[in-house]
């Protein structure tokens, strides 16, 4: 008997021949019960996101703690370069020292600030998600103990598995990234905001890149989202032929099909590898993008900022606190862009 060659779907089980085992058996991942939208659906679900925030409840004190210092950390991130540029004004331009001596305790106690709100957003949000990873895999080991033999007769274990332990932890990573993403997005508000109202004319060229940017998110998000679903199919389809070789080991070796079932196997992990390298390259291939807008709006600041400084048109602090502006705008969009790609899986 010889059940190891792959069916029509091209997925063969490691025991196929075997009645319940076989290529189009109903316990073996293959195409036909592991499709793309089985695995991942859309790339956001508002329904999913919002049930997700609903395991929140039992912790939503360190929730608020959480936000508070993301918060806090987001004003002291957007006001050290006014205190850089205020310095300049009122301190070093007049040439008072004692200016500069009291803006300076100033500057340290922002940066006492700013340290303490980024440790404690670092204790409280891996907190509230660890929490949350606990009630999730509770929640779903009880409602595996509710369902009906039909059930895990018809759903490959492998599927099971991977919904309860590599999903799950990827919906606790998720709630982190959301915590994370809203920082991010008040960074990005609130430098905007000082940026047009100390200069608006040098903020809306520092910030004409914008566009381009957007425009290469569409393009990537199309490719990208493909190859995050194929490595969730592959994951899936290896851990099913895991658990059915591991359960089926008595009759693997009384058959002497070892070796049949290794190659089999490495055929499914080496797509399984090709899909993950295949999303490397995609997630690889944006963040080069975001540095290379960041460097030339730093440019603009630099050209432009510094023919206006010659010209009388600015104060050199302007020119100095955009520079570190610019830095801060873009640290939120690549960390954006980082999260997106995550998020995709």
């Amino acid at each position: 008997m010889r059940g190891g060659s792959m069916g029509s779907s091209g997925f063969g089980g490691m025991m196929g021949g075997m009645r319940g085992l076989t290529s189009g058996g109903m316990h073996s991942p293959n195409m036909d019960n592991l499709t793309d939208e089985g695995i991942v659906g859309s790339a956001y679900d508002h329904k999913v996101v919002m049930r997700l925030i609903t395991y929140m409840a039992p912790y939503k004190r360190d929730a608020m703690a959480a936000i508070a210092a993301v918060l806090v950390y987001t004003v002291a991130s957007v006001s050290i370069p006014l205190f850089l540029l205020f310095g300049i004004k009122w301190a070093v331009n007049e040439g008072e020292m004692w200016r500069l001596h009291m803006l300076g305790l100033a500057f340290l106690g922002v940066a006492v600030i700013y340290f303490a709100a980024n440790y404690l957003q670092f204790v409280y949000m891996p907190k509230v998600g660890q929490g949350v990873l606990f009630s999730l895999r509770t929640h779903m080991f009880n409602h595996l103990q509710r369902l009906s033999p039909s059930f895990f007769h018809r759903t490959p274990v492998g599927r099971i598995m991977s919904r309860s332990q590599s999903d799950v932890l990827q919906l606790q990573e998720t709630f982190e990234l959301m915590v994370q993403s809203v920082a991010d997005l008040l960074s990005l508000a609130g430098i905007v905001i000082v940026m047009l109202f100390i200069d608006w004319r040098l903020a809306l060229v520092c910030m004409s890149v914008i566009p381009a940017l957007f425009l290469v998110l569409g393009y990537w998000q199309r490719f990208a989202r493909r190859s995050f679903m194929r490595i969730r199919r592959a994951i899936a389809i290896v851990n099913g032929e895991y658990n059915q070789n591991i359960t089926g080991v008595r009759v693997v070796e009384s058959l002497n099909r070892q070796d049949e079932n290794l190659k089999h196997f490495d055929e499914l992990n080496q797509e399984h590898l090709d899909a993950n390298l295949q999303a490397s390259r995609f997630s690889g291939g944006l963040q080069p993008i975001v540095e290379t807008l960041t460097g030339v709006s730093m440019g603009v600041v630099v050209v432009l900022g510094g023919t206006m400084v010659l010209d009388s048109a600015l104060d050199w602090g302007v020119m100095v606190a955009f520079a570190m502006w610019i830095q801060r705008f873009f640290e939120p969009i690549r960390n954006l862009t980082m999260q997106y790609s995550q998020l995709q899986r």
